[in-house]
């Protein structure tokens, strides 16, 4: 076996889920430099490889969440929001156990086992890890002395190289320059170096221009390595909340404000070459109102799911997580409503974290009277995007063309084609028949696959595996048109939605 090199990483991050018994660990009086019980590892892989690529996994050791106090290397100023919420981890301070690593699936070369040095956070980067032979894999990894585990998303291993890649972000995220916790730089280097994402955007509130953030997202850009854009929270009482983007540093006399109104936002949008995303449109709070505004040409997205719940369909439609909190859901709001008015938006998922934890939000199990009922909150979302490189220019154009999709806090590797043409397509021509693929490559087996037909479940898979590939036909008529998506339900309640492909047949 090889032997690996490693990058320390600072931070904290868990997968652990909670039950409300667990509170008790939150108490005021828990010592921080109480040594705390490894109980899993949350582990990160590449999605997409090639056969004989040498790539690295990210690592971290976790507790049970508790709140960061006086003496932690992560206590600062900046740990307690405007509303109250504290600051958490679920790493302990330190933790020097060796763990096995292993993987399933043919052809794996690497380290068989790796140390977290004494005295120090245990988070890591393992390099030098690579598959001879092509097919879906699992790393996973076991410290033998408490029977800790973790394990690691899907990764596809090609024999030739790809086209397109698969990165991950979360571009929905809050500081303490307005209603969250933690600096923009302490943030940015959560998003990095705790949160595992290759995707990353600040959006505060009516914030832009700050110099703050401007200078902590354009620092933490590394081609190649951690993407980053300049975003904007529009936060209109009147029509719903929405997000501006934009692919570089919005000159202040351009940006899009709130006080523009939404009949000129998508004017200055458009001379900026900024995208307008849409969030949380189900809730009864910050009603939505579809027509008011509506640009095509720089409205290419919306958030379908956050912390907050699956704007999708309503919960009698079958929707699983559907918006609890923020008043709960009101008719009229969903995506399908939208997708209904032939609004074609491509979808995304992100956290909407007031945290400081873009990628891993702790936000269900903030207690503060003034946040009311945060444990009607969910497990933020992630943003999966197909593009050619790690870079502002590739995402940029991914984002732009909808080859992007939504996902609960799980990465599922999500393709859906028609005929060809990916998602987020729009495709025209003569009256004929439709092939559709879909492949779901997943660490946990698969529960359902939807395909989702203007607002009505056409066809469904049940493969209690964790891989499906499958194909179907379908036919329209001259003069007819449709949009088509694939819904993904894991065995353990996580999801995936693709965006859309729009076909018409004049």
């Amino acid at each position: 076996m090889r032997n690996s090199s490693l990058s320390l990483l600072g931070g904290g991050f868990m997968l652990i889920t909670l039950a409300q018994g667990c509170f008790p660990c939150l108490a005021e009086g828990f010592a921080q430099k109480t040594t705390r019980k490894v109980e899993g590892f949350m582990l990160v892989c590449p999605s997409v490889a090639t056969v004989g690529e040498s790539f690295s996994i990210r690592i971290k050791a976790l507790a049970r969440p508790y709140i960061v106090k006086p003496g932690h290397p992560q206590h600062s100023t900046a740990n307690r929001s405007s509303r109250e919420a504290v600051y958490m981890d679920n790493v302990p301070v330190s933790w020097s156990g060796t763990i096995c690593i292993q993987a399933e699936g043919e052809g794996f070369e690497g380290p068989a086992t790796f140390s977290f040095p004494k005295d120090m956070r245990p988070i890591a980067r393992i390099e030098g890890l690579r598959f001879t032979m092509p097919g879906v894999k699992v790393v996973t990894v076991l410290d033998k002395q408490s029977g800790a585990r973790g394990r690691g998303n899907a990764i596809q291993v090609h024999a030739e190289k790809p086209q397109l890649r698969l990165y991950w972000g979360d571009i929905h995220n809050h500081t303490i320059v307005s209603d969250g916790i933690r600096t923009p730089e302490q943030v940015c280097r959560f998003a990095r170096d705790e949160g595992f994402l290759d995707i990353f955007a600040i959006t505060d509130h009516d914030s832009l221009p700050n110099e703050r953030i401007e200078k902590a997202v354009q620092s933490f850009y590394r081609k190649g390595r951690f993407v980053t854009f300049f975003g904007d929270e529009l936060t209109d009482g009147q029509n719903g909340h929405m997000n501006v983007y934009y692919p570089r540093k919005p000159n202040p006399d351009k940006a899009v404000r709130r006080r523009d109104g939404m009949g000129t936002v998508a004017a200055r949008a458009r001379r900026t070459n900024a995208m307008l995303i849409r969030h949380h449109t189900a809730a009864k709070l910050g009603r939505t109102s579809w027509p008011l505004g509506y640009a095509p040409d720089v409205m290419r997205l919306i958030e379908i799911y956050s912390a907050w719940g699956n704007s999708e369909c309503p919960k009698e439609a079958g929707n699983p997580r559907p918006i609890r909190y923020l008043g709960g859901e009101r008719s009229g709001g969903h995506v399908w409503d939208a997708l209904c008015r032939d609004y074609r938006f491509g979808f995304i998922g992100s956290s909407d974290g007031h945290d400081g934890r873009p990628g891993d939000d702790l936000m269900y199990l903030q207690t503060a009277p003034r946040l009311g009922g945060y444990h009607k909150l969910y497990k933020g979302g992630l943003l999966g995007v197909w593009a050619e490189a790690l870079t502002r220019e590739a995402i940029w154009d991914a984002l732009r063309n909808r080859r992007v999709y939504a996902a609960t806090n799980a990465r599922i590797i999500l393709r859906f084609a028609i005929n060809g043409k990916p998602m987020g397509s729009e495709i025209s021509g003569s009256a004929g028949k439709l092939d559709l693929f879909i492949e779901v490559l997943s660490d946990t087996a698969i529960a359902r696959v939807d395909l989702v037909k203007q607002c009505e479940n056409v066809k469904t898979w049940t493969p209690n595996e964790t891989h499906l590939t499958a194909r179907a036909e379908d036919q329209l008529t001259k003069g007819k048109s449709a949009w088509y998506y694939v819904r993904v339900s894991r065995e353990d309640g996580e999801m995936a939605w693709s965006s859309p492909i729009w076909v018409d047949m004049p």
